[in-house]
């Protein structure tokens, strides 16, 4: 079947030309979209003769362009030439393995492409749009909404064969023996499952249009001490000129972090991104950096709409570092009370600068870890590197982390069940939890207490750590709705005892 579309899309070509050429009508939307995320090296999936990298190169994205159509990369290549333009472009199979490295692209855009073939076709090409994503990636595509029996004109001429499930070809025409698959919005959302659906709307010609963005997290990166702060966006995050000269300055302090050079001094500063002053200490701003990029682009924590913190009323930030998870909520939902528990009393003093200097109101900041029982434990963290600490800094492997970096202390406790006491609480509408392993300790002391908690999002360490926690959530009337599969993941939990839409 696929060598019937290579034959019958040159064939098109060479008889039609460019076929189109004017861009997607959203494109310049989405395009704004784009490079307001920092989208920088975008793929074009079955870009045809070009419409979309003659555009997308003139925004001055690093554009990449794979097509089955020989004629039709030619014609591509003629036009950018034309145009003093450049891209990189193949010629390929979409429904094969893309000739692309792992987590290279910034977005993936596929205009009326991806429904060209079986569901089994589909899916493949979807798992290689997600292997060449980077974490966080943008996706844009339109594909072949259902109609039912009242097929376009050209269908209704030509006549169509149903060769799978929900497949067909046409029996005539320049699409002749081109396989259509028809999708609907449950399909779609399934097929998409590891995206996060930012918008999903119907052109008037029958296509179902989707943004969406690779749910797949920087925190694995982060806590193996890998680079993952994209400075492009961060720029675009910035108030004004100094701060984007700022982030220029920090840009070589983060390098010069991750070869294990780290600033010296514990001096605090701050910096304007988007809505908020963000502080940040010289010695650990890297880390700081990886934060907050992690949440307020990735959207760790935040990677389902339920989750979000819109019609919360109270929201527990369990581990809350600096501060940048209640920071997001607040974005979310100016009106939420949070209560943001932080042990360590290096993050602890950003997160207080962060919510003091920001106004906000109706953020209760608390120096104390949570754990099974009130008083103090020992307590190991390090200076460089804000977002870990824990009573064991040796629950997780991190082959960067010497022994000398680790400093000990002794910090105050409390407990859920001190929480909702102190603080007049009837429920908690969502509880994150990022307590370095120390969970499991936590939930078994207030099992009393579970059924007045709506929602758990949960930071997992190990993976015995993983399997218990899903087991306990089950035995007490939990629905795990998504997790984030990637080692150090999250798991999303609702209490089957209140009524909200489910994800499956």
């Amino acid at each position: 079947m696929m060598k019937l579309t290579k034959l019958a899309w040159d064939k098109a070509f060479k008889k039609e030309g460019k076929i189109f050429t004017k861009p997607q009508k959203d494109m310049a939307r989405i395009v704004k979209f784009f490079k307001k995320q920092g989208v920088k090296i975008l793929l074009d999936l079955g870009c045809g003769s070009g419409r979309h990298l003659v555009y997308l190169a003139k925004q001055d994205f690093d554009v990449y362009g794979i097509d089955i159509a020989k004629h039709g990369i030619k014609i591509a290549k003629d036009w950018l030439k034309e145009e003093g333009l450049r891209a990189n472009l193949k010629i390929g199979d979409i429904y094969k393995k893309l000739p692309y490295k792992d987590n290279f692209f910034d977005a993936i855009i596929s205009i009326r492409t991806l429904h060209h073939g079986k569901i089994e076709d589909i899916r493949r090409l979807i798992k290689e749009m997600e292997r060449t994503l980077k974490p966080g990636g943008l996706i844009f595509i339109t594909v072949r909404k259902e109609v039912a029996k009242k097929y376009i004109p050209r269908e209704k001429l030509f006549g169509i064969k149903f060769i799978a499930p929900r497949t067909y070809i046409i029996l005539g025409g320049s699409d002749k023996e081109m396989p259509h698959y028809r999708f609907n919005k449950e399909i779609l959302r399934k097929e998409f499952k590891n995206f996060k659906i930012i918008d999903l709307w119907i052109e008037p010609e029958s296509y179902y249009c989707l943004i969406g963005r690779f749910k797949k997290s920087f925190l694995n990166n982060l806590d193996n001490g890998k680079k993952i702060v994209d400075f492009t966006w961060l720029k675009n995050q910035a108030e004004d000129e100094s701060n984007r000269k700022f982030i220029s300055k920090l840009k070589n302090w983060y390098n010069n972090a991750h070869k294990g050079k780290y600033g010296k001094s514990k001096r605090l500063f701050s910096v304007k991104l988007g809505d908020y002053k963000i502080w940040l200490r010289r010695c650990s701003a890297h880390s700081s950096l990886d934060m907050y990029t992690d949440i307020f682009k990735y959207d760790r924590h935040f990677l389902l709409p339920e989750f979000s913190g819109k019609d919360a009323k109270i929201v527990i930030d369990g581990g809350a570092c600096e501060g940048h998870y209640s920071l997001k909520i607040k974005q979310n939902n100016p009106s939420c009370k949070i209560i943001a528990l932080e042990p360590n009393p290096l993050p602890y003093e950003i997160l207080k600068k962060n919510v003091e200097s920001n106004h906000l109101n109706n953020i209760i900041v608390v120096n104390k870890a949570l754990d099974k029982e009130a008083g103090r434990i020992p307590f190991e963290f390090v200076e460089q590197v804000s977002s870990i600490g824990g009573k064991n800094m040796q629950i997780i492997k991190r082959h960067w982390l010497k022994k000398s970096l680790i400093k000990k202390t002794q910090v105050e406790t409390t407990t859920l069940g001190e929480l909702f006491r102190d603080y007049n609480l009837d429920s908690i509408d969502i509880l994150k939890l990022d307590i370095q392993g120390m969970e499991m300790e936590v939930f078994k002391s207030s099992k009393n207490l579970l059924k007045r908690i709506h929602k758990i999002v949960i930071e997992w360490h190990t993976p015995k750590l993983r399997r218990e926690i899903i087991k306990f959530f089950k035995k007490y009337r939990f629905n795990l709705v998504f997790e984030d599969k990637k080692s150090l993941g999250d798991l999303y939990f609702i209490n089957k005892s209140f009524c909200l839409n489910k994800h499956e």
